[in-house]
C-alpha cells in the first residue's frame, strides 16, 4: 500500500476515534459535545430576571441577592435626541417603596412628593400633544382611574369589590400639582405601582397634561413661538429672533413693536419693573397689584390698543421650565388683567423662556435683568 495512502487512513481513524471519545463524555445527550460558537445560542449576559444566586439547583453565594438587573451608577446620564428623558429626576422615592412597591436601586427622599409640588411641566401644550397624552392615559391609566378619572375603571368595577377605587381627578385629586401627577405616575402612589418603566418621561408629563384635563382645568395652547435670526414674519425688517412683536409690525427703534407716545411707553416700563413673583412660581407678590391696574387703565382709556405681554427668564434650569414658567407667569398677568375688566380678546401672552435674554447670564446682574415681563402695545 502507498506510505502515504495508509498515513492518511490512520489520521481519519484517528479523528473519528476523538470525536467519538468526546461525545461520549457529554452527559446531555442533546450537546454536540464540542460548541463552535456557544454564545449564538446560549447569552453570555446575565439574564435580568434570572436568580443567580440559585441557578438550576446550584447555589453561588458570591452573586445571592445580588440585582442582575443592574442599573446605570447614579448620577450617569444617558445620551439621547430627547433632553427630557436625559435629564435626571430630582425627586427621590417615599421612603420604604423598596418594601412596598418594589423599587431598587433609586434614590430615597422624605420631602419629594412634597418638593414635587412646584414642578412645571416642561412639554409644550399642543394639539399633538393632548392627543398623545389621552392615547397614553388609555393605554396605561384608563383600566383602574377609569374614562373620566373618577376612579371608576374596569379593573375596579369588575372585581366584585376586591379593588377600591382609586381617588377620583375630578373630586379628590383636583387641586392635584402637576409636580406630583407626575411624581405619582413615576414611582406609584397607594395600590398604584410605579410607572417609570413602562413610560419615559416625556410620555409621563404629556399623561400629565391629560390628567389636568380630567381634573377640569381649562388647558391652553402654547403658542408658536418665533425665534429664526433669518426670517422676518411681521416684515417690519426685524429678524423674528430679535423682534419682540414678530407676528405685528413695527419699528426697528422699538424692538419690531409698533411705535407708540412716551407717556404710555412710561408706564409699560414701570409695570415690568415693578411686577415681582414668588419665587419659581407664576403667583404675583401683592406689591406688584399697583403697576398692573395702571395698565388696566391704560387700556380703558385706549380701547383700540391690544396688550402682548411677553414673559422671560435666566438660563438657570430646563429650557423647557424655563418657557413654561415664563409662559404661565405671562398668563397670570393677563388673568389678573382679565379680572379687572379688560376684554380677554385685547390681551396676548407668550412665554419665551430664557431664548431672548437682554443681558449677559454668567452675572447675578445678567440673570436678574433676564428674569422679566415685558409689555408692548399694538
Amino acid at each position: 500500500m502507498n506510505k502515504s495512502l495508509k498515513t492518511i487512513k490512520i489520521m481519519a481513524f484517528a479523528g473519528l476515534t476523538f470525536g467519538a471519545t468526546l461525545t461520549s463524555c457529554v452527559s446531555d445527550k442533546n450537546s454536540p459535545g464540542v460548541e463552535y460558537m456557544p454564545d449564538m445560542y446560549r447569552s453570555a449576559a446575565i439574564e435580568p430576571y434570572v436568580d443567580y444566586g440559585e441557578f438550576k439547583g446550584k447555589y453561588n453565594p458570591d452573586v445571592i441577592k445580588t440585582n442582575p438587573a443592574l442599573l446605570p451608577p447614579a448620577g450617569t446620564i444617558p445620551v439621547s435626541v430627547n433632553t427630557i428623558n436625559d435629564l435626571p429626576y430630582e425627586h427621590g422615592a417615599p421612603v420604604g417603596f423598596d418594601k412596598t412597591h418594589g423599587l431598587y436601586g433609586v434614590e430615597f427622599d422624605t420631602a419629594g412628593y412634597v418638593n414635587a409640588a412646584n414642578d412645571i411641566n416642561p412639554i409644550p401644550y399642543t394639539k399633538e400633544v393632548k392627543k398623545e397624552g389621552k392615547v397614553l392615559y388609555g393605554k396605561f391609566c384608563i383600566h383602574c382611574h377609569g374614562e373620566k378619572g373618577d376612579g371608576q375603571g374596569s379593573v375596579v368595577t369588575n372585581s366584585n369589590g376586591a379593588f377600591p377605587p382609586p381617588p377620583s381627578y375630578t373630586k379628590q385629586l383636583k387641586d392635584l400639582p402637576e409636580g406630583q401627577i407626575f411624581y405619582s405616575i413615576t414611582y406609584g402612589k397607594g395600590l398604584m405601582g410605579s410607572h417609570a418603566s413602562q413610560l419615559t418621561k416625556e410620555e409621563r408629563w404629556k399623561i400629565t397634561h391629560y390628567v389636568q384635563e380630567l381634573q377640569g382645568q381649562t388647558k391652553e395652547f402654547d403658542p408658536i413661538l418665533h425665534f429664526d435670526a433669518h426670517t422676518d414674519t411681521d416684515g417690519d425688517g426685524v429678524m423674528d429672533s430679535d423682534d419682540q412683536c414678530p407676528d405685528v409690525a413695527g419699528t426697528v427703534e422699538n424692538n419690531g413693536c409698533p411705535n407708540v407716545s412716551e407717556d404710555l411707553m412710561t408706564i409699560l416700563n414701570n409695570a415690568s419693573k415693578g411686577l415681582v413673583f414668588e419665587t419659581g412660581s407664576s403667583t404675583i407678590q401683592a406689591k406688584s397689584f399697583s403697576v398692573l391696574d395702571k395698565l388696566v387703565e391704560l387700556l380703558q382709556n385706549n380701547s383700540d390698543y391690544k396688550l402682548l405681554i411677553n414673559g422671560h427668564t435666566d438660563n438657570v434650569g430646563s429650557a423647557y421650565s424655563n418657557q413654561h414658567l415664563s409662559l404661565k407667569r405671562a398668563r397670570s398677568v393677563r388673568d389678573y388683567l382679565v379680572e379687572k375688566g379688560v376684554e380677554i380678546s385685547r390681551l396676548e401672552a407668550v412665554g419665551y423662556g430664557q431664548y431672548k435674554p437682554i443681558a449677559d447670564n454668567s452675572s447675578e446682574e445678567g440673570r436678574q435683568s433676564n428674569r422679566r415681563v415685558e409689555f408692548r402695545l399694538f
